[in-house]
């Protein structure tokens, strides 16, 4: 199962190299990082479909956090 998640920011950059820490973590899942134009490009690939989500939520999270981090 593939999940894609495309993410608009700013700062898609920084955040990338962030996550690239995240995926490090991955065994059960294949995750690809790209980001260009202002927009994060989050690509999940897991043999099974809960798998694929839970990591999905992760990186949701992850990314939500490091938002309100950067605004205050």
């Amino acid at each position: 199962m593939e999940v894609v998640i495309d993410y608009p920011s700013k700062k898609a950059k920084e955040l990338r190299k962030i996550l690239e820490l995240e995926r490090m973590k991955r065994e059960r899942s294949e995750v690809r990082l790209r980001s260009s134009r202002g927009k994060l490009r989050i690509r999940i690939t897991a043999k099974d479909p809960s798998a694929a989500r839970a990591v999905a939520n992760t990186y949701l999270k992850l990314l939500n956090v490091l938002e309100k981090v950067d605004s205050i």
